[in-house]
Protein backbone atom coordinates (compact mmCIF):
# COMPACT_ATOMS: atom_id res chain seq x y z
CA UNK A 1 0.00 0.00 0.00
CA UNK A 2 2.91 2.27 0.98
CA UNK A 3 4.30 2.07 -2.82
CA UNK A 4 0.76 3.15 -3.73
CA UNK A 5 1.21 6.31 -2.22
CA UNK A 6 4.38 7.17 -3.50
CA UNK A 7 4.17 6.61 -6.89
CA UNK A 8 2.26 9.10 -9.71
CA UNK A 9 3.97 7.92 -13.05
CA UNK A 10 3.84 4.62 -14.65
CA UNK A 11 6.73 2.65 -13.09
CA UNK A 12 6.33 -0.01 -11.16
CA UNK A 13 3.62 -2.10 -13.16
CA UNK A 14 6.26 -4.31 -15.05
CA UNK A 15 7.14 -6.12 -12.01
CA UNK A 16 3.55 -7.06 -11.67
CA UNK A 17 1.36 -9.96 -13.30
CA UNK A 18 -0.59 -9.11 -16.35
CA UNK A 19 -3.23 -11.85 -16.43
CA UNK A 20 -6.72 -11.35 -18.98
CA UNK A 21 -8.14 -14.60 -19.09
CA UNK A 22 -10.76 -14.86 -22.16
CA UNK A 23 -11.91 -17.93 -22.66
CA UNK A 24 -11.11 -19.43 -26.07
CA UNK A 25 -14.28 -19.24 -27.23
CA UNK A 26 -14.56 -15.39 -25.92
CA UNK A 27 -11.13 -14.58 -27.83
CA UNK A 28 -12.74 -15.96 -31.18
CA UNK A 29 -16.03 -13.97 -30.64
CA UNK A 30 -13.75 -10.91 -30.62
CA UNK A 31 -11.45 -11.54 -32.85
CA UNK A 32 -14.38 -12.07 -35.19
CA UNK A 33 -16.52 -9.01 -34.05
CA UNK A 34 -13.19 -6.86 -34.11
CA UNK A 35 -13.17 -7.69 -37.75
CA UNK A 36 -16.50 -6.73 -38.91
CA UNK A 37 -16.11 -3.33 -37.82
CA UNK A 38 -15.91 -1.05 -40.86
CA UNK A 39 -13.60 2.19 -41.07
CA UNK A 40 -14.68 5.35 -39.59
CA UNK A 41 -14.95 8.57 -41.86
CA UNK A 42 -11.65 10.59 -41.60
CA UNK A 43 -13.77 13.56 -40.59
CA UNK A 44 -15.50 11.80 -37.72
CA UNK A 45 -16.02 14.13 -35.06
CA UNK A 46 -13.83 13.59 -31.73
CA UNK A 47 -16.36 13.08 -28.72
CA UNK A 48 -19.68 10.58 -28.35
CA UNK A 49 -21.73 13.14 -27.30
CA UNK A 50 -22.13 13.84 -31.52
CA UNK A 51 -22.72 10.09 -32.28
CA UNK A 52 -25.66 8.02 -32.27
CA UNK A 53 -23.95 5.54 -29.91
CA UNK A 54 -21.31 5.96 -27.69
CA UNK A 55 -17.51 5.16 -27.70
CA UNK A 56 -16.68 6.00 -23.98
CA UNK A 57 -16.01 3.02 -21.79
CA UNK A 58 -16.05 3.33 -17.85
CA UNK A 59 -12.60 1.28 -16.58
CA UNK A 60 -13.42 0.69 -12.69
CA UNK A 61 -10.95 -1.28 -10.24
CA UNK A 62 -8.24 -0.22 -11.84
CA UNK A 63 -5.04 -1.88 -10.26
CA UNK A 64 -1.85 0.20 -9.04
CA UNK A 65 0.67 0.27 -11.59
CA UNK A 66 -1.92 0.09 -14.64
CA UNK A 67 -1.79 3.89 -15.81
CA UNK A 68 -2.51 6.06 -18.86
CA UNK A 69 0.74 4.61 -20.90
CA UNK A 70 -0.16 1.15 -20.13
CA UNK A 71 -3.79 1.72 -20.78
CA UNK A 72 -3.24 3.31 -24.22
CA UNK A 73 -0.77 -0.06 -25.09
CA UNK A 74 -2.93 -2.02 -24.29
CA UNK A 75 -6.38 -1.33 -25.13
CA UNK A 76 -4.78 0.06 -28.61
CA UNK A 77 -4.55 -3.45 -29.80
CA UNK A 78 -8.37 -3.85 -30.18
CA UNK A 79 -8.73 -0.13 -31.75
CA UNK A 80 -8.12 3.45 -32.11
CA UNK A 81 -7.93 4.77 -28.96
CA UNK A 82 -8.84 8.39 -29.04
CA UNK A 83 -8.86 9.81 -25.70
CA UNK A 84 -7.99 8.41 -22.33
CA UNK A 85 -8.40 9.55 -18.93
CA UNK A 86 -7.46 8.12 -15.82
CA UNK A 87 -8.84 9.94 -12.74
CA UNK A 88 -6.10 11.39 -10.19
CA UNK A 89 -6.05 13.14 -6.89
CA UNK A 90 -5.71 16.76 -7.74
CA UNK A 91 -3.01 17.40 -4.64
CA UNK A 92 -1.32 14.39 -4.74
CA UNK A 93 -1.47 12.34 -8.11
CA UNK A 94 -2.27 9.09 -7.00
CA UNK A 95 -4.99 7.14 -9.25
CA UNK A 96 -8.45 6.98 -7.85
CA UNK A 97 -8.28 3.60 -9.67
CA UNK A 98 -10.76 4.01 -12.54
CA UNK A 99 -10.82 5.72 -15.96
CA UNK A 100 -12.54 6.53 -18.75
CA UNK A 101 -11.55 5.56 -22.92
CA UNK A 102 -12.61 6.73 -25.81
CA UNK A 103 -12.03 4.65 -29.01
CA UNK A 104 -12.87 5.31 -32.54
CA UNK A 105 -15.29 3.17 -33.30
CA UNK A 106 -18.69 2.40 -30.66
CA UNK A 107 -18.68 -0.97 -32.19
CA UNK A 108 -14.89 -1.31 -30.47
CA UNK A 109 -16.09 0.49 -27.13
CA UNK A 110 -19.36 -1.85 -26.99
CA UNK A 111 -17.16 -5.30 -27.40
CA UNK A 112 -14.33 -4.20 -25.12
CA UNK A 113 -17.01 -3.74 -22.66
CA UNK A 114 -18.66 -6.47 -22.67
CA UNK A 115 -15.46 -8.78 -22.80
CA UNK A 116 -13.72 -7.01 -20.16
CA UNK A 117 -16.47 -6.88 -17.54
CA UNK A 118 -15.12 -8.95 -14.28
CA UNK A 119 -11.68 -9.60 -16.45
CA UNK A 120 -8.62 -10.21 -14.37
CA UNK A 121 -6.29 -7.70 -14.53
CA UNK A 122 -2.75 -7.84 -12.54
CA UNK A 123 -4.30 -10.52 -10.19
CA UNK A 124 -7.84 -7.66 -10.33
CA UNK A 125 -11.19 -7.88 -11.24
CA UNK A 126 -12.05 -4.30 -13.24
CA UNK A 127 -15.45 -3.51 -13.85
CA UNK A 128 -15.84 -2.49 -17.54
CA UNK A 129 -19.51 -0.57 -19.13
CA UNK A 130 -20.05 1.60 -21.68
CA UNK A 131 -20.92 4.84 -20.58
CA UNK A 132 -24.74 6.20 -22.38
CA UNK A 133 -23.98 9.08 -25.08
CA UNK A 134 -26.51 11.38 -22.85
CA UNK A 135 -24.82 10.88 -19.17
CA UNK A 136 -21.28 11.38 -21.21
CA UNK A 137 -20.25 14.87 -19.55
CA UNK A 138 -18.58 17.87 -21.94
CA UNK A 139 -15.82 18.11 -19.56
CA UNK A 140 -15.44 13.90 -18.78
CA UNK A 141 -11.90 14.20 -20.64
CA UNK A 142 -10.55 17.49 -19.49
CA UNK A 143 -7.13 17.48 -18.78
CA UNK A 144 -7.06 14.21 -20.64
CA UNK A 145 -3.26 12.94 -22.04
CA UNK A 146 -1.63 15.36 -19.99
CA UNK A 147 0.82 14.51 -17.72
CA UNK A 148 0.37 14.88 -14.08
CA UNK A 149 2.73 17.85 -12.34
CA UNK A 150 2.67 16.59 -8.92
CA UNK A 151 2.85 20.31 -7.00
CA UNK A 152 5.19 20.41 -3.72
CA UNK A 153 2.24 22.08 -1.23
CA UNK A 154 4.86 22.38 1.76
CA UNK A 155 7.12 24.67 -0.40
CA UNK A 156 4.71 26.54 -2.01
CA UNK A 157 2.77 27.00 1.92
CA UNK A 158 6.07 27.88 3.30
CA UNK A 159 6.57 30.47 0.10
CA UNK A 160 3.48 32.22 0.88
CA UNK A 161 4.06 32.11 4.40
CA UNK A 162 6.92 34.71 3.98
CA UNK A 163 5.80 36.71 1.49
CA UNK A 164 4.15 40.03 2.22
CA UNK A 165 1.13 40.96 2.19
CA UNK A 166 -0.74 43.95 0.36
CA UNK A 167 -2.85 46.12 2.02
CA UNK A 168 -5.43 45.11 -0.06
CA UNK A 169 -4.51 41.09 -0.09
CA UNK A 170 -4.80 41.43 3.95
CA UNK A 171 -8.26 43.50 3.80
CA UNK A 172 -9.41 40.71 1.93
CA UNK A 173 -8.04 38.21 4.60
CA UNK A 174 -9.14 39.89 7.52
CA UNK A 175 -12.78 40.32 5.79
CA UNK A 176 -12.86 36.49 5.06
CA UNK A 177 -12.18 35.26 8.75
CA UNK A 178 -14.53 37.63 10.15
CA UNK A 179 -17.40 36.56 7.72
CA UNK A 180 -16.34 33.02 9.36
CA UNK A 181 -16.55 33.91 12.49
CA UNK A 182 -19.77 35.66 12.20
CA UNK A 183 -21.28 32.35 10.54
CA UNK A 184 -19.99 30.41 13.64
CA UNK A 185 -20.86 32.83 16.07
CA UNK A 186 -24.77 32.61 14.91
CA UNK A 187 -24.97 29.29 14.94
CA UNK A 188 -23.93 29.50 18.47
CA UNK A 189 -26.54 32.06 19.31
CA UNK A 190 -29.23 29.80 17.91
CA UNK A 191 -28.29 27.56 20.62
CA UNK A 192 -27.73 29.33 23.28
CA UNK A 193 -24.19 30.67 23.57
CA UNK A 194 -23.01 33.87 23.84
CA UNK A 195 -19.67 35.15 23.04
CA UNK A 196 -18.07 37.66 25.48
CA UNK A 197 -14.83 38.17 23.29
CA UNK A 198 -14.77 40.40 20.43
CA UNK A 199 -12.81 38.06 18.13
CA UNK A 200 -11.71 39.29 14.61
CA UNK A 201 -14.15 41.74 14.25
CA UNK A 202 -12.81 43.57 17.16
CA UNK A 203 -9.49 43.06 15.89
CA UNK A 204 -10.14 44.69 12.54
CA UNK A 205 -11.96 48.06 14.44
CA UNK A 206 -8.81 48.10 16.44
CA UNK A 207 -6.42 47.92 13.44
CA UNK A 208 -8.65 50.61 11.50
CA UNK A 209 -7.04 54.24 11.86
CA UNK A 210 -9.43 56.64 13.56
CA UNK A 211 -10.16 59.82 11.10
CA UNK A 212 -9.66 62.80 12.74
CA UNK A 213 -12.16 65.50 13.23
CA UNK A 214 -10.71 69.16 12.31
CA UNK A 215 -12.96 72.14 14.05
CA UNK A 216 -13.84 74.85 11.72
CA UNK A 217 -10.85 77.43 12.05
CA UNK A 218 -8.37 74.50 11.04
CA UNK A 219 -10.65 73.89 8.37
CA UNK A 220 -10.59 77.35 7.10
Amino acid sequence: ANGEEEEVGGDGFSSQRLVVKLESKQQQQLSSKLKKIKPAPKAAPIGAANQAESSVVYLGRVPYGFFEEEMREYFTQFGVVRRLRLSRNKKTGKSKHYAFIEFEHPEVASIVAETHDKMLIADRAVSCALVPAHKIHPELFKGADKPFRKINWKAAAKKASKTKRTPQKEKARVKGLVKREQVKRKKLQEVGIELEFAGYEGLRDARQPKRKRLDAEEAE
